[in-house]
C-alpha cells in the first residue's frame, strides 16, 4: 500500500513539473489579423529610418513576428533601452497586444529586444536567427 501512495505522489509531482515547465505561446498565429510597426524614439532619430508606420498582414510575416514573441527569452534584471518600434499585434477578436521591438538594420549578428508594454521593466531577448528573419521582413520587403 505504501508503494502505491509513493508511486501516486511521484506521478503527480512529475505531471506538475512537466506541465509547469511547458511554455504556452503568448500569441496564437491563427488569431492575428495584422502586425503594425510604428517608428518611435530611436528610430525617429535614425537618418535611415525605414518607414513611419507599416502594417504586415501576410501570413509569412505574421508567423515570423508571432514566433519571435513566443520564443523570446526573459532577460535577467531591469532594462534600460531606447525603443525603436512600437509593435501592435491586432487580433481577430478586436483586442490587441502592445510591445516595443528593437530590430535594427545591421551587418552584425544581433539579438533583438522585445518589451511588453504592460511591464516595461522586463526585457525579452529574441534569438539571433529569429532577429535576422525579422530584419529581412522589416527592412527588405517593400
Amino acid at each position: 500500500m505504501r508503494w502505491l501512495v509513493a508511486a501516486s505522489v511521484w506521478v503527480l509531482t512529475l505531471t506538475v513539473i512537466l506541465t509547469g515547465c511547458s511554455k504556452e505561446p503568448v500569441l496564437d498565429v491563427e488569431q492575428i489579423a495584422d502586425v503594425r510597426l510604428t517608428c518611435i524614439q530611436s528610430c525617429l532619430e535614425d537618418e535611415r529610418k525605414p518607414f513611419t508606420e507599416r502594417i504586415f498582414d501576410d501570413g509569412q510575416s505574421i508567423a515570423a513576428f508571432a514566433r519571435a514573441v513566443n520564443e523570446a527569452e526573459e532577460m535577467a534584471g531591469a532594462i534600460d533601452y531606447g525603443a525603436y518600434f512600437q509593435m501592435t499585434v491586432q487580433l481577430d477578436n478586436g483586442n490587441s497586444r502592445e510591445f516595443h521591438l528593437n530590430i535594427q538594420r545591421t551587418e552584425e549578428e544581433q539579438n533583438g529586444l522585445l518589451v511588453r508594454l504592460e511591464n516595461t521593466n522586463v526585457g525579452y531577448r529574441i534569438p539571433a536567427g529569429l532577429s535576422e528573419s525579422l530584419e529581412e521582413i522589416i527592412y527588405d520587403q517593400p
